[in-house]
């Protein structure tokens, strides 16, 4: 094992919201890939044994993961903020999406992206949600909220509310089909 890492190192989500943050251990080969979760602030933010935060009041909280062979670790520091909530994706226990660094690699050759949308209570509803091919390298195309892949490579999709030009909450996605 040479070290583990988390998709993002900094993460906004508002109060009562549940985001999965997977531990990627590395390399992929790795036979013991167990690691051990925890918050530095439980108050604000509290983390499962598979990742799953659940945030609690504004603040600021530091996940970490300790892999349990070799001790190593990465920190996701969440910010917790009152007001409108941010558009999120939960893709965790998805066969054929994982997350690797800042997107997603596909081996699906189609997805219902509103499967995975997730959006915080109150204030915004999935039916307010659009989504927009922003590049596709003409290996993809997007139906509503189905992506359907024709070839490999990127793919980058912009999810968003209200006027796509000035969305009021938006969030880019991007994928890599293989």
């Amino acid at each position: 094992m040479s070290g583990v890492s988390f998709p993002s190192m900094e993460l906004d989500l508002p109060i009562n919201a549940t985001k999965t943050m997977t531990a990627i251990v590395k390399p992929y080969t790795a036979i013991n890939k167990n690691v051990t979760y925890s918050s530095d602030n439980p108050a604000v933010a509290t983390v499962s044994a598979n990742g799953k935060i659940t945030t609690h009041t504004v603040g600021t909280a530091v996940i970490t993961a300790i892999t349990e062979d070799g001790g190593f670790t990465a920190t996701c520091t969440v910010h917790v903020k009152d007001g409108d909530p941010p558009i999120y994706f939960d893709f965790s226990d998805t066969e054929g999406i994982t997350q690797s660094g800042v997107g997603y690699l596909v081996s699906l050759a189609s997805v219902d992206l509103s499967k995975y949308l997730r959006v915080a209570e109150g204030h915004l509803q999935i039916s307010d949600v659009k989504f927009s091919l922003v590049s596709d390298g003409g290996i993809a195309e997007l139906s509503g909220s189905i992506l359907s892949f024709s070839g490999t490579g990127v793919v980058k999709v912009l999810v968003y509310s209200g006027d796509e030009s000035h969305p009021s909450n938006s969030l880019e996605l991007l994928f890599l089909y293989y």
